[in-house]
């Protein structure tokens, strides 16, 4: 039997390209003493990766994985 993975999951496995890369380096940069107190801090995040807040979520959670 073999298993089937839907596409919007395959990424999360995928290994990280380089401006993957330096985008999580900038993310880890940006939120390592903590995210700032806004009322919207991922769209704060968002911004200062050149990224919009749903694929910086994406981001953060293929880094936790």
């Amino acid at each position: 039997m073999s298993a089937c993975i839907s596409p919007s999951e395959s990424h999360l496995d995928a290994p990280p390209d380089q401006a993957e890369t330096s985008l999580a380096l900038r993310l880890v940069e940006l939120t390592q003493e903590g995210l700032p107190l806004l009322e919207d801090p991922w769209s704060w995040l968002a911004e200062q990766l050149g990224l919009s807040v749903e694929s910086t979520l994406d981001l953060l959670k293929r880094l936790q994985a």
